[in-house]
C-alpha cells in the first residue's frame, strides 16, 4: 500500500561538523643523511621500524642505521624516523641538509626533532637556523674539544649558545661523529607526551658514557650544552638545556601548547562553519572560545604536563574592549592563556641533622 513520504512532513537536513583538522605529532623525527642516488633513489622515505632500515640495505656501519637503532631502540622511542637525502656527490641534485629539509617540510610536515648526519659547524648552524624558524627541535651531538673548555669560545656550543636558540639542543659526545648519540635523545623521549617527563636523567640505550671531570663538565654547563655519564651505577643525561638556556622539556611542551591551541581554535571555527554556524563576535561567541582553550587545559592537567597547583586560566577581552577597527575586521585581540607548566626536580638539597 502506497503511503505518504515522511519526508512530505518533516523535512531534516544533516550538516556535519565532524571533518577533522591535522594535528602536530611530537614522536616522530627527521635524519637528514648524506647519501647518493644509487643507494637511495628517492628524496626521502618513511621508517618505522630498525627492520625496514635493514630491508633497504643500510648496513651496521652506516650514519642511517646507527641513527636509526637509536631512534627505535630507546625506551620510548621514535614512532617513524624520515630520512631526507643531501650530498654533493654522487646525487643528481646537489643539495644541503637545509635544502633537503625544506624540500621535505613542503610535502609532510610531521617530523617534530631533527637529526643530521653532519657536524659540521657550517652546517650545525645552518640547520639550527632552520629549526628555530619552524618551531621544530634540532637534536646533535658534538665531540670538539673547545666545548669541554670554558675559555674557548669559538666552539660550536658556544656559537649556538651566543644565538639563544629555544630549539637546539647540543649534546657532547667524545664518539659523536661515528655514534650519532644525538638520536640517543630521540629513542630516550619521543613516545612520551610533551611535558609529561624530563630529558635529565634518562637513559639513552645503545650510547655510551663519557668520562668528564669537574673542569669539563663547569664548561659544558656554562655553555647549556648536555652530556651523558655514570652516576650511581646507572647511565643518566646530564645539563638537559637547549642553548637558550631553557630545559628541553620546557620547549617542547610550550610546542605542544603552541600547537594544540591553534589546533583546537580553528578546529572550533570550522566546525562552527560547516554547520552552518558562527563563532558569534558576542559573549556566546567568546565562551566558545574560552571552552576551547580549556580543553587544552584539561589535557595537560590529565597528561601531567599542567600543574594542579596553579591557576590556568583564559582571559578574553569583551566586546566593548575591542577596537572598532579589530570588531570590523573580524579579529579578537589580547587572547591570554596563562599555563603553569609542572615541571621537574632535578636536584635535591637535605640538610639532615642526628641527635643523640
Amino acid at each position: 500500500m502506497a503511503s505518504v513520504p515522511i519526508e512530505d512532513r518533516i523535512d531534516v537536513t544533516v550538516r556535519l561538523g565532524t571533518q577533522p583538522i591535522s594535528t602536530a605529532e611530537f614522536n616522530s623525527a627527521v635524519l637528514a643523511a648524506e647519501l647518493t642516488d644509487a643507494v637511495f633513489p628517492q628524496a626521502y622515505k618513511i621508517y618505522t621500524s630498525l627492520t625496514e632500515v635493514v630491508a633497504d640495505g643500510f648496513a651496521t656501519t652506516t650514519a642511517v642505521y646507527k641513527a636509526a637503532a637509536l631512534a627505535f631502540g630507546g625506551k620510548f622511542r621514535a614512532k617513524s624516523l624520515y630520512v631526507a637525502k643531501w650530498g654533493s656527490t654522487g646525487v643528481a641534485t646537489t643539495k644541503t641538509p637545509v635544502q633537503a629539509l625544506t624540500d621535505l617540510f613542503v610535502v609532510d610536515d610531521k617530523p617534530y626533532y631533527i637529526l643530521s648526519t653532519s657536524h659540521s659547524d657550517a652546517n650545525v648552524s645552518a640547520v639550527a637556523a632552520f629549526a628555530e624558524s619552524l618551531d621544530k627541535m634540532y637534536v646533535h651531538a658534538t665531540q670538539v674539544a673547545g666545548v669541554l673548555v670554558t675559555a674557548t669560545t669559538t666552539d660550536i656550543g658556544s656559537v649556538l649558545q651566543d644565538a639563544a636558540y629555544d630549539h637546539v639542543l647540543t649534546l657532547y659526545s667524545a664518539a659523536a661523529d661515528s655514534s650519532y648519540a644525538e638520536a640517543g635523545v630521540v629513542g630516550a623521549m619521543a613516545a612520551l607526551e610533551a611535558g609529561s617527563s624530563t630529558l635529565e636523567d634518562k637513559t639513552m640505550v645503545g650510547v655510551a658514557v663519557d668520562s668528564l671531570n669537574a673542569t669539563q663538565r663547569a664548561s659544558c654547563e656554562s655553555k647549556n650544552v648536555a652530556y651523558y655519564m655514570p652516576i650511581a651505577g646507572v647511565n643518566s643525561v646530564f645539563n638537559s638545556k637547549v642553548a637558550s638556556g631553557q630545559f628541553f622539556d620546557t620547549i617542547v611542551f610550550s610546542d605542544w601548547v603552541k600547537a594544540r591551541l591553534a589546533e583546537e581554535l580553528y578546529g572550533l571555527l570550522k566546525r562552527e562553519s560547516d554547520l552552518g554556524r558562527k563563532v558569534s563576535y558576542d559573549e556566546a561567541g567568546f565562551a566558545k572560545i574560552r571552552q576551547a582553550c580549556n580543553r587544552v587545559i584539561e589535557i595537560g592537567k590529565a597528561r601531567g604536563s599542567i600543574s594542579l597547583d596553579g591557576n590556568a586560566t583564559v582571559r578574553l577581552p569583551t566586546r566593548a574592549e575591542v577596537s572598532e577597527a579589530d570588531r570590523m575586521n573580524r579579529i579578537l585581540p589580547n587572547l591570554v592563556v596563562e599555563i603553569p607548566y609542572s615541571n621537574a626536580v632535578h636536584k635535591v638539597v637535605v640538610r639532615a641533622y642526628v641527635t643523640v
